[in-house]
C-alpha cells in the first residue's frame, strides 16, 4: 500500500515489526536523556515547525506538497527533515529537533512505530506538539487513535487492516459470475507488519463468499513494477486459473504486463491500493478492475492543521479520517473513476 508501509528492516534492530506501507524492523536503542526546552510561544508571531520524513518517493512528496501548501497564509515556517528510509536517522533527528529548541511542533511518519516512541515521549515532555501521518505510532496497528500519551493527533486515510478490507469487498465484486474464483493477495515485502494487516484484512473483506477461493499471497521482493510483473509471471505458472490479484498499485502495472504476456488481460482481474494517477488511468480504461484510495495530499494538509490547532490550543489525543473528512469512497472502479482526482503519480 502507502507506500512506506514497504520498507526494508534494518540490520541492527532488535526484533522485527510485521507490518506498515513503510513498516521496518525494530531498533533496540537505549533510553534517551532530551534537556527540557522552554514551553512554545502560542503568542509568537511565527511557528517553526519540522517536517519529518522521505519525500524521495511520489507518495510522501505529495504528503509535503499539502502540508507546505496548507502553511500558506499562516504564520508557519516548515523546515523538511529528509530522513530517508532508517529508523535509526529519524531517532536522532527528532532528538535534535528537541534539543535545538527552536521548534513549536512535529509532523514525521513513522518509519518504525515502535521504535522510535521514547524519542517521540521525549519531545512531548519537552513542550513540541507531535502529530503522525500515514502510520500509527504503537503497536496496535488497527486503530488511528494516538497510542502515545499526550501526542496531539494521528493523520492517516485508513489504517492498513481497513485498507485490505476493502480490497476483499472488491475481490468479491470482481468474482460475480464465476464460480469458484481464485484470488490472491500479493505482498511487496514478507513479513513487514503492514502487508500482514492488508493480508489479513483482504481475507476479512473476502470472508463468508463460498465461491471466492483463497488461493494464498505470495512476496514480489519489492515495490516496483518490474517486481510486480516477474512475480506474477511465476504466480501464472503456479495458478494458470487465477481469476482476481490485488496488490499494491506500482506492483499491479507489473502484473497486468504479465497478464499481457500470458495472454490472460480478459482473465486476470486487477485491483490496486493507492488511487495513483496510473492506477486511476487503468481503471477508466478497463485494464484494472479498480484501486483502493488513498489520499497524500490531503494527509499533508490536515496533518498541517491539526499540527497549529494542537500549537495554538494544547489539544491533543486527536484521530484525523481523511478519508471520511473529504467524504471519498475509497473503493474505485470504472463506474466511478471519471471524477476522481489523484494525489500522486505511482
Amino acid at each position: 500500500m502507502s507506500y512506506l508501509t514497504k520498507k526494508r528492516t534494518g540490520e541492527n534492530m532488535s526484533r522485527t515489526l510485521r507490518l506498515s506501507a513503510a513498516a521496518l524492523a525494530v531498533i533496540a536503542l537505549g533510553s534517551i536523556t532530551v534537556a527540557a526546552t522552554a514551553a512554545p510561544d502560542k503568542k509568537a508571531a511565527t511557528y517553526n515547525v519540522a517536517f519529518v520524513s522521505s519525500i524521495s518517493n511520489t507518495f510522501t512528496a505529495a504528503i509535503y506538497n499539502g502540508f507546505k501548501d496548507a502553511a500558506k497564509g499562516k504564520p508557519v515556517k516548515v523546515t523538511m527533515f529528509d530522513v530517508g528510509v532508517d529508523p535509526q536517522k529519524e531517532y536522532s533527528t527528532i532528538q535534535d529537533i528537541v534539543a535545538q529548541k527552536q521548534y513549536q511542533g512535529i509532523a514525521m511518519l513513522p518509519l518504525d512505530p515502535v521504535s522510535v516512541i521514547p524519542a517521540v515521549k521525549a519531545a512531548i515532555k519537552a513542550g513540541v506538539k507531535v502529530v503522525t501521518f500515514n502510520n500509527p505510532l504503537g503497536p496496535d496497528l488497527n486503530t488511528l487513535r494516538p497510542q502515545v500519551p499526550g501526542q496531539t493527533a494521528v493523520v492517516m486515510d485508513a489504517t492498513q487492516f481497513q485498507r485490505g478490507i476493502w480490497m476483499g469487498q472488491m475481490a468479491v465484486d470482481a468474482c460475480k459470475g464465476i464460480n469458484p474464483c481464485q484470488v490472491s493477495y500479493m505482498q511487496g515485502l514478507a513479513g513487514i507488519a503492514g502487508e500482514t494487516a492488508l493480508r489479513n484484512g483482504f481475507r476479512k473483506g473476502i470472508a463468508g463468499h463460498s465461491s471466492v477461493k483463497y488461493v494464498g499471497n505470495r512476496a514480489a521482493g519489492g515495490y516496483t513494477p518490474q517486481q510486480g510483473q516477474t512475480a506474477t509471471q511465476d504466480l501464472l505458472q503456479a495458478i494458470p486459473g487465477l481469476n482476481v490479484l490485488a496488490s499494491s498499485d506500482q506492483i499491479v502495472r507489473g502484473a497486468y504486463l504479465a497478464s499481457q504476456s500470458a495472454g490472460k488481460t480478459k482473465q486476470l482481474k486487477l485491483i490496486g491500493l493507492g488511487g495513483s494517477s496510473s492506477g486511476v488511468a487503468a481503471t477508466r480504461s478497463g485494464q484494472w478492475y479498480g484501486t483502493v484510495v488513498t489520499l497524500p495530499y490531503d494527509i499533508g494538509v490536515q496533518s498541517l492543521n491539526v499540527l497549529v490547532r494542537g500549537i495554538k490550543t494544547g489539544v491533543k489525543g486527536l484521530a484525523i479520517n481523511v478519508t471520511t473528512a473529504t467524504g471519498t469512497n475509497p473503493k474505485l472502479t470504472k463506474k466511478n473513476a471519471a471524477s476522481f482526482k489523484p494525489q500522486w503519480t505511482g
